[in-house]
């Protein structure tokens, strides 16, 4: 069973292209599929401490 949840219409490029950087993605036969990028493709991103 599958956590998400499935759409009535098919994925666009709008929808790959509003993952956050943190994620990659692809569109296979209309579902988009996503993924965390590797940490070697997060080193480059700009993420400020959290105080804790």
């Amino acid at each position: 069973m599958s956590l998400a949840g499935k759409l009535d219409r098919p994925a666009t490029k709008a929808a790959l292209e509003a993952l956050p950087d943190t994620m990659r993605g692809e569109i296979i036969d209309g579902d988009l599929y996503a993924f965390p990028r590797p940490w070697s493709h997060r080193r480059g991103l700009s993420v400020e401490p959290q105080d804790g």
